[in-house]
This record gives structure tokens, sequence and C-alpha cells, in this order.
């Protein structure tokens, strides 16, 4: 059977590149054919030209080359998908995971500043109605089936569509998908309101849990080869603490014989004073084995946060995610506080949001020594059940 993934598969992110490929090998080991619909709108191309530096642009596009060996042309519109779907013959379209739900209602577009009143242009991503929310179906010249896979809004202000005739969209592209799972509360809480409480999905883990078991990557030791450690190592990926914060906590880390590593985010060249760091361009891989065989992460997104807990690493999370309501943090719009929730971690938790004063040193170094691994792989082993009873789940529907 032919199955299409329609996803992040291109972008210059870490995470996005691994979900793809984790979706994209199991349906490979499980016997179907996967093929990758090749969308890259053009003005979110443009955003990852301007914002990522060009040997990191290439290494994700190397990556797609050589991981995704059976995708379609270039789709640029819904019809593009469309025709590709006819072509490849693809019988079901798994959308997801990763924020593919994320989406701007009109009213959230209009910008208040200085200069007046803008209407701001969001990537065609995010603009109802677009290819995430099944926009091709009309012109597929047959019956096919489309599943959404642990799909998330990405904090979407959803509840600014106040126009019956918005939520009406979005409510008539949520009725043509078969089945749909989310990534997290906010994005199930989401599905509700436009659905009046006609869907309520199911919140199922990021593909990332599954990447062990379905990739196989094994071990390379990266970072050994590259920096020539040859002592256990942290990772440390903060970009809002001083360069004394980061030498003090190198200091302490030094003291228990373990190096500290800094590792960059897609769009940004760590630029730290510590000894070591990782630079670009550094292939998802390359970045996958970082993590998976260091002693530790400390860091803000949500991705490498689920790679550590899937190879059972201790973390320390600074959380950038999630909105404040009235002055109020609402946490459910924090994924990656439900994950270390779900991981009861809380004290391995700060969330710069709630409060200004962020953790010592000391402490989040005890936080990555005192870490209590078994709980964390009890909690991985659930949740690696619960992916695959989701992926059987989609593929039967």
């Amino acid at each position: 059977m032919n199955i299409g993934i329609l996803t992040y598969h291109w972008v210059s992110n870490f995470g996005a590149n691994l979900q793809a490929l984790s979706t994209y090998k199991y349906l490979e080991n499980h016997g179907y054919n996967p093929i990758v619909i090749n969308w890259v709108p053009e003005r979110l191309e443009k955003y990852y030209q301007d914002k990522v530096p060009f040997e990191q642009n290439e290494a994700h596009r190397l990556f797609k080359e050589k991981h995704f060996k059976n995708i379609t042309d270039l789709c640029r519109d819904e019809k593009d998908i469309a025709r590709v779907i006819d072509d490849c013959n693809i019988e079901i379209v798994i959308i997801g995971s990763d924020a593919v739900f994320s989406t701007k209602p009109y009213l959230s577009r209009i910008h208040l500043g200085r200069r007046g009143v803008t209407l701001l242009k969001p990537c065609e991503d995010s603009v109802m109605p677009n290819p995430f929310w099944c926009n091709f179906l009309p012109y597929v010249k047959r019956k096919i089936k489309v599943v959404a896979l642990s799909a998330s809004a990405q904090n979407s202000p959803y509840r600014k569509a106040l126009f019956s005739s918005e939520k009406k969209v979005y409510k008539d592209a949520l009725s043509k998908f078969s089945y749909i799972t989310v990534r997290d509360i906010w994005t199930q809480k989401m599905v509700s309101f436009f659905s009046k409480g006609r869907i309520i999905p199911n919140v199922t883990p990021d593909p990332v849990f599954g990447f062990e078991q379905n990739v196989n990557p094994g071990k390379h030791f990266y970072v050994r080869e590259v920096l020539h450690i040859n002592k256990p190592y942290v990772l440390l990926s903060v970009s809002s603490m001083t360069s004394e914060w980061q030498l003090e906590l190198e200091r302490l880390f030094n003291e228990q014989g373990i190096e500290v590593v800094g590792l960059p985010r897609t769009t940004v060249r760590f630029n730290s004073p510590l000894k070591y760091c990782l630079s670009f361009p550094l292939d998802p891989l390359d970045w996958y084995d970082a993590i998976k065989c260091s002693s530790g992460y400390i860091g803000e997104l949500m991705h490498p946060v689920l790679v550590s807990l899937h190879n059972s690493i201790p973390v320390y999370v600074f959380d950038t995610y999630g909105f404040k309501s009235k002055g109020t943090l609402d946490r459910a719009t924090s994924k990656t506080y439900q994950i270390i929730k779900k991981y009861k971690l809380l004290d391995n938790y700060y969330n710069k949001l709630i409060s200004k004063n962020p953790p010592l040193p000391q402490l989040v170094v005890q936080s990555i020594l005192n870490f209590d691994i078994e709980r964390e792989k009890a909690v991985s082993c659930a949740q690696l059940s619960e992916y695959n009873s989701a992926m059987l789940t989609i593929l039967t529907v």
C-alpha cells in the first residue's frame, strides 16, 4: 500500500526532520510503501533561507535527499499535491506530526504598533485553508483516506477565530479526516472547539519516541569524533543565560569530571565562552547522536528534550513555550511542560514566563547528577507503547 506523508520533512529543523524520518521508517519496516509528499511553501522556504545559515540549510537538504528515497516532485500548492497523490496512487495520507495544525485566525494577524494598525502576512502553512487541513482533497480524482498523526497547533490563538464563516472553514476541514490524534492538550482543545465537541482526539506521542525502534541509528559518538572529548559530557543549549552563569556551570561539571558542550539551535550559532561548542553544518543524525551519547541535556527546545527522554538521558528544561492569559501563564499552552509533567520532572523545570529568577548553576548540576533514570525509562517505555498503538490505529481505522 502506498502511504503519503505530509509534514515538515524539508524544513531546517532537527526535530522536524527526525519525526518525518521516524514515520517514514515505521511504514517501511511494516511493509508499506511510504512516499513523502514534497510540499514546500514558497514563503516558508524563503523564511528558512533568510533565517538559517547557508551551510546548515544545506545539511538539512542533504538529509532529505539521503533518507527519503520515495519522494514526490516539488509541490507548491494543493493542486500539485493532488496531482502527485493521483500519479503515485497514494491510498492514505498521514498528515503530521509536528505543528501541522498551527494556524493564525484573521484577528490574530492584526497588529497595533507605533505606526498604527498593520495586517501581518503569515506563511502559507498558517493560513486557512491549506494542505495540512486537507484543501487538496477536492482535486484528487479518487477517494482516499486522510489521518492526522500527533498534530500540534503550536500555541495557535484559535479562540480569535470569532467569525462564524471562519469557524466553519475549520469545522469542515476537520470533518475530512478519517482519524485525528494530537500531540498536546492545547491542540486537543482547539479541535474540540472547532468541531463543537464532536471530535476530542487522543493525545499521542511525537514520532521521535519511536526513533530508536524505527530507525535504529546506533551510536557513532559524533561529539567524541569532532571535539576529541573522551570524558562524559552534558549539552547546553540555553541562549538566555549570561556568560558568567555558563562558566560557573562548566566549572561545577568539570569538578565532577564532566565537560559541557554548547549545542546550537538550527537558526542560531551557539556563541558561548564554553571551551567546547558544536558548530554548523550539523547533520540531524549527528545532532541526535550528540544528545543520545551525552550524560545530560540542559536546554530550551522540545525535540531535544524528547530525544533525551527517549534515550534515558537526564534533562533540565528551560521552557520558553506558552503564553499568559490575564497575567497568568496557561501551562496547557506549553507542549514541553506537558511532557515534563508526564515524566514527573517538574523539579527539573524552569519557565521564564513564570519566574524571572533562573535556577542557580549548582541546582542544575545536582538535578542532572541525581536524575532518576529508571523512572525515565519506565515512562519512555509507556510512551513507545502509546506511539505504537496510535500508529496501528491510524493504519487500520
